[in-house]
This record gives C-alpha cells, sequence and structure tokens, in this order.
C-alpha cells in the first residue's frame, strides 16, 4: 500500500496535521488532517486505480458506511487528480483568539 502514496504532494500553504494510512472497508486510502488559510479539515485520499468505477455519492456512501471519520452534518468536496482521488470533510474555521 505504501507504494501508492508515496508520492503524495502538498501545496505549499497547506500544513499538514496528520496523515496515516487506513482500509476503507477493503480499499487501501490514506487519511488526513490538515489546516489551511485559517481552515481546518480532513481528508480520505483513495488512489484512482482503486476506485475507478467510483462516483462521488459512491464514495462519500463508502466512507459513511464503513468508517467512523465523518462527523454529523459534515459537507464534502471532491478533488480528482491524476492518480489521487481527495475526499474533503470535519471542516472548522479555526478561532484567532
Amino acid at each position: 500500500m505504501k507504494e501508492k502514496f508515496n508520492d503524495l504532494t502538498v501545496e505549499t500553504d497547506t500544513v499538514i496535521l496528520m496523515r496515516v494510512p487506513i482500509t476503507v472497508g477493503k480499499t487501501d486510502a490514506v487519511y488526513e488532517k490538515w489546516q489551511w488559510d485559517g481552515i481546518y479539515g480532513e481528508s480520505i485520499i483513495f488512489y484512482n486505480e482503486d476506485i475507478p468505477k467510483l462516483k462521488e455519492r459512491d464514495l462519500k456512501n463508502k466512507i459513511l458506511n464503513q468508517t467512523a471519520i465523518v462527523q454529523t452534518g459534515s459537507q464534502f468536496t471532491f478533488t480528482i487528480r491524476e492518480k489521487y482521488t481527495f475526499v474533503n470533510c470535519n471542516f472548522k474555521v479555526m478561532d484567532d483568539a
């Protein structure tokens, strides 16, 4: 599994707070907690070759049904890149105080 995710990159203005390998059902993934521009969020990252036919709705349901990561009422965003699909959730605006 590690080889699939060994070239995950981080955008220059994003701080990764935690990154660990997980499985969602039987699918390898990476779970991240991150901070960007005053926003805290979490991502479940899939290797595209492992999920070639899943649509956003299917990925969301897979995560909701096979993990305990997503907080009740969380919004989702999806980013599909060349090798990876990022499913982002659990957004919080960070306090300046």
